[in-house]
């Protein structure tokens, strides 16, 4: 297996886990998360969306549940 990284960047990387981020990154972090959770909602409802009685049955849900669930904006939890 082969190491992507060697003893130098382990060292710095290292040294930069202990400082905080700058403020513009700590943003940049937050609205990245924020984008990757709406995306998983937006595919996560596609998903449920496509699922026939049987498999909602298996995870405990009616059809109506699952077409509501399906239908919320990917920005609402």
């Amino acid at each position: 297996m082969t190491h992507l990284t060697t003893p130098h960047l382990n060292a710095r990387l290292a040294y930069l886990a202990d400082k905080p981020l700058p403020a513009p990154a700590q943003f940049a972090l937050a609205i990245a998360v924020v984008l990757v959770k709406w995306e998983e909602r937006r595919r996560s409802r596609i998903a449920l969306s496509q699922l026939d009685d049987h498999l909602l049955a298996d995870i405990g849900l009616k059809r109506e549940a699952a077409i509501h669930e399906a239908g919320l904006p990917f920005w609402r939890h």
